[in-house]
């Protein structure tokens, strides 16, 4: 079932972090760090199937390259921060502080900004590129922000990584103020509905009936708690019987949700009604299997809990009918 997941982070020197070595990284690539004066190889990490550099119209061929663009980005933050606190020869104390201001920017220089955004595993790779490059076209260059984008085609985890400049770009040259929508959570949440909306523009156009929604469980009406996301490595370790910090969390909070559906089963109807214009029965099931982690006795007694509800045919609080 296609999800919603939509988690924003940022690339800072505070924690040792390049954003050469961040989209070397998202690309599978081997790019060479100027700044550092190191290589960063992933090309060994395999699953990238698609990534290209965005940039506003007017940005010259030679910086739409992965490597090129963050390297240029790390070298301005220690450009830009020079030029604003270049000290002061004639005054010892005011030299002191200026450059003591220009050694903590330069350490702690935010350089980019990383989107990790589910991609609906019902479209194909082609359709998904395409719902790709129209939402980071309306979001991110538009604004004037280059950004590079690589999706990975993990199995069951398609998704997109959309590292960003925190600067807009300006015929190859960055401003000399950052873009601080990027910090906004007002933003960030209108970023994040019309993600939802854009992908249920390119589920529809497939022929597909389910939908996404930005807004958590609680907006929605609903008692669920909604899991964490996680990530191949974490999975990776659970299929291995190992123990993860996530993926005992999301054990928990499924257990919970077991409880509420026991108590209120119109919690997984609300659902199904908020992802789909039509379902069925066996769509009920599907979902009472996933929440029961694949245990069909459990599976069973949840829907011998739901099936003992008398479920009207409209749902109090939806505008849409839904069907059995």
């Amino acid at each position: 079932m296609a999800i919603c997941h939509f988690h924003r982070s940022y690339v800072s020197r505070t924690s040792g972090r390049s954003s050469v070595a961040a989209a070397a990284y998202i690309a599978a690539e081997k790019f060479e760090d100027i700044r550092q004066g190191v290589t960063h190889n992933y090309r060994n990490k395999g699953g990238v199937v698609f990534h290209q550099v965005f940039a506003p119209e007017g940005t010259p061929a030679a910086l739409l390259s992965h490597e090129a663009l963050w390297n240029k980005a790390e070298l301005f933050e220690d450009e830009i921060a020079t030029q604003r606190f270049a000290g002061h020869l004639s005054h010892t104390e005011k030299n002191r502080k200026s450059l003591e201001r220009r050694n903590h920017v330069i350490n702690n220089a935010r350089t980019a900004f990383s989107d990790n955004i589910a991609l609906p595993k019902e479209l194909d790779l082609e359709q998904n590129i395409a719902l790709v490059k129209e939402y980071v076209q309306a979001h991110y260059v538009s604004h004037g922000l280059a950004a590079s984008v690589a999706i990975h085609w993990d199995e069951g985890n398609p998704h997109v990584h959309i590292q960003t400049t925190t600067r807009t770009v300006v015929r190859g040259e960055f401003s000399q103020t950052k873009f601080r929508a990027l910090n906004d959570w007002t933003f960030l949440k209108e970023q994040r509905q019309s993600l939802a909306e854009i992908t249920n523009q390119h589920l529809e156009e497939a022929g597909l009936e389910m939908r996404i929604d930005h807004r958590s469980y609680k907006d929605q009406g609903l008692d669920l708690q909604a899991s964490r996301h996680q990530g191949w490595r974490s999975k990776q370790l659970e299929s291995g019987n190992k123990y993860t910090r996530i993926g005992r969390e999301n054990a928990d909070i499924a257990q919970e949700n077991i409880q509420i559906v026991l108590a209120d089963p119109t919690q997984i109807i609300r659902k199904l009604a908020q992802e789909r214009a039509v379902f069925t029965r066996a769509d009920i099931m599907a979902e009472l299997v996933k929440l029961g982690g694949g245990d069909i006795a459990l599976s069973q007694i949840l829907q011998e809990r739901v099936n003992s509800f008398n479920i009207p045919q409209t749902m109090k609080g939806e505008e849409r009918p839904w069907k059995l």
